[in-house]
């Protein structure tokens, strides 16, 4: 007889993705989480203060990705996605509910949660569908239309950047918190496949499973000396690339871009990331290094013309370093694939988070300080 938690049904696996697509549509359409930057500025923080934030979003995500995936096979992965949205309404409502460094803090601190646990488990959780039914060759359509669904309406939202600013971040986080409730109804309707495992020393695996990768993390970095360098010179390109797309925000709305064309402009900026990936293909015949000298001029080129204020220059640099930073991204990923042994990629793949999370945490409020006083 079947564990209680098992669910058994032939249509399961179109339940399953239907629901997950639901909740990632609602999860993706926040209107207030596309814009936070600017809705933070609007409410008297300094870019600095912005960058501080930021880097506390940074480290409790970086606490909380690497036993992530521990965390999902002890409570299991239903429990995890529900907790994800039960974070971001959470970090909603803080946002909401006051103007203090403590409610802004908490309210990053929730929101860091509730991409962590969501994180792997919306995967996992769709491929033990799949393999329930010996379907896991439809996994890869179920990630492409996932992604497609998320960027879509992650775009949408952005689009609405200049309208959400003038309704305000109050009747914005409102708005959050009732969509992110949505997408937490769908987190209840899925099916755990798999029984959890339940682990009485769980703080003490969790402790132990952070160690070991930040450990880890180190000893692959001192080792593979040309890895070592491609994960940083790639970390440092993302924070760079990413941190000037959220200061952007402010930065165009002082300088006249403000209503329906704020919105427009983001949008523009966040399309350089989309066309980026899809152009990656087409360097494969360019040599990796000629490929990273390009990226790494273009965006540091693009980051300083930032500095002349002009919206129009601000908005192509930001779409050009979105492009070069998602081609690089890409480029990387696949030369540390060909260079590392398979079973160090499970490495990888912590020491590239650990690598960009680290960076994110440094170098947030030193960027939120350089564009304040330029």
């Amino acid at each position: 007889m079947k564990s209680s938690f098992l669910y058994n049904s032939a249509m399961l696996s179109k339940k399953q993705t239907r629901n997950v697509y639901l909740n990632t549509l609602f999860s993706a359409s926040l209107p207030a989480s596309a814009c936070w930057v600017i809705l933070l500025a609007d409410r008297g923080f300094s870019l600095v203060e912005i960058g501080i934030f930021e880097s506390i979003f940074h480290l409790t995500s970086f606490s909380f990705e690497i036993p992530s995936g521990m965390i999902a096979d002890i409570f299991g992965k239903r429990r995890c996605m529900i907790a994800s949205g039960i974070a971001l309404t959470t970090s909603a409502f803080f946002m909401l509910i006051g103007n203090t460094y403590f409610n802004i803090i908490l309210a990053m601190i929730f929101s860091a949660l509730g991409y962590s646990f969501a994180s792997g488990a919306r995967e996992a959780l769709v491929y033990d569908t799949l393999k329930a039914e010996n379907q896991t060759d439809k996994y890869l359509e179920f990630i492409s239309n996932d992604s497609a669904i998320y960027r879509l309406f992650k775009a949408i939202a952005t689009l609405m950047a200049g309208y959400t600013r003038k309704i305000g971040y109050v009747s914005a986080y409102f708005i959050d918190i009732i969509l992110s409730s949505i997408s937490t109804l769908f987190a209840f309707r899925l099916k755990e496949i798999k029984k959890p495992l339940i682990s009485k020393p769980l703080l003490n695996d969790i402790k132990n499973a952070f160690i070991t990768t930040a450990l880890n993390s180190f000893n692959f970095l001192l080792r593979n000396h040309k890895a070592s360098f491609i994960i940083i010179i790639n970390a440092l390109c993302g924070v760079f690339a990413v941190l000037l797309s959220f200061f952007l925000q402010p930065y165009l709305t002082e300088n006249g871009v403000d209503g329906i064309y704020l919105g427009i402009a983001l949008f523009i900026i966040s399309l350089g990331g989309a066309f980026g990936s899809k152009c990656a293909v087409l360097t494969s015949k360019i040599s990796y290094p000629k490929v990273l000298i390009l990226s790494v001029i273009s965006i540091t080129l693009c980051f300083l013309m930032i500095f002349t204020k002009l919206p129009l220059i601000m908005i192509i640099c930001g779409f050009i370093a979105s492009f070069f930073d998602d081609i690089i991204e890409i480029r990387s990923n696949t030369t540390l694939n060909e260079m590392i042994p398979k079973d160090e990629r499970a490495t990888l793949i912590s020491v590239n988070s650990f690598t960009y999370s680290v960076f994110m945490i440094i170098m947030s409020p030193v960027i939120g300080w350089l564009f304040e006083i330029l």
